[in-house]
């Protein structure tokens, strides 16, 4: 089964260039992305394989994870050299490595949403009325 356009077809050879990727000078900096454009499919394929195929999970979980420490090392070995590093090249990485995202989940209740703004509304149209009636 061939997945998406110029996307190779899944087989050995696939674990064998991730294999190679632990050769890659740039392997520090891989994201789950990375990976998928390294041994040449797409962001979606690299979605459905890991789905789909526990073999192809398994290895790019233990890549990320060997990326993780290799990350953690390379920014000790910096720190402690007193080598400067970029703030916010460090805040990208490591909100990538760790999966943190820029979102606040709330939950709100509608109603009093509704009745904050209604109280509010007559507020500015109570000053309203008296500004103008002086």
């Amino acid at each position: 089964m061939r997945y998406g356009v110029g996307n190779p077809l899944y087989g050995p050879e696939i674990l064998e260039k991730m294999q190679g990727l632990y050769n890659d000078p740039d392997f520090v900096y891989l994201t789950k992305r990375g990976v998928g454009r390294k041994i040449g499919i797409s962001q979606k394929t690299m979605y459905e394989w890991i789905k789909e195929k526990p073999e192809f999970k398994a290895a790019v979980d233990l890549i990320l994870a060997d990326v993780e420490d290799e990350f953690q090392e390379l920014v000790t070995k910096r720190s402690m050299s007193g080598e400067k590093m970029s703030a916010a090249w460090l805040i990208y990485r490591t909100a990538n490595v760790f999966g943190w995202r820029n979102t606040v989940e709330a939950t709100v209740n509608s109603q009093q949403v509704r009745d904050a703004l209604d109280d509010e509304v007559k507020k500015q149209l109570a000053e309203a009325q008296t500004t103008d009636g002086k």
